[in-house]
């Protein structure tokens, strides 16, 4: 699922494209620009029968996590989200920034900035710190197997 408006998401998907090209995988891209389409994204997860779902961020999507990772156990499809907060909801799981780290990382940059650095001298930073979720109660409600070494790398498995 994607919102192909968000140039971030377009940034996002291709490394899919690429992945699943990789693996044997068929990619189907389902748009969602807003809140309205989400309906008929849902609805094509079960009447195309794909065995899983990927979610990329935009805002819509990020602000829909717990009704499409809902969705996702009812049509029982694994959901992978890009933070945490989707794999609490329901979903399989996730991989992505850590976001309190991210909140930390905001506020040392916010603090330079109070005491008198130029927001346009400060670098640019990337996330340094992600995350690996699981979500074991969604695999059993599934009946999808996770490997252990998934299990071992996971930073928190939920059960």
């Amino acid at each position: 699922m994607t919102n192909p408006d968000n140039p971030v998401s377009a940034i996002q998907q291709r490394p899919l494209e690429f992945a699943a090209k990789d693996l044997g995988f068929q990619l189907q891209v389902a748009n969602v620009r807003r809140r309205e389409d989400l309906d008929a994204a849902l609805s094509a997860l079960k009447r195309t029968q794909v065995d899983a779902f990927v979610i990329v961020i935009d805002a819509v999507l990020m602000g829909s996590q717990a009704r499409i990772a809902a969705h996702g156990l009812k049509a029982r499809v694994p959901g992978i989200f890009p933070f945490r907060t989707g794999v609490e909801a329901g979903g399989l799981l996730s991989y992505g920034p850590d976001i309190p780290a991210l909140w930390q990382q905001a506020a040392v940059i916010a603090d330079k900035i109070l005491r008198g650095a130029k927001p346009a001298d400060l670098p640019v930073e990337q996330p340094t710190r992600f995350e690996l979720v699981v979500n074991l109660k969604t695999a059993t409600a599934l009946g999808v197997s996770v490997p252990q070494s998934i299990l071992l790398r996971a930073d928190e498995v939920i059960r």
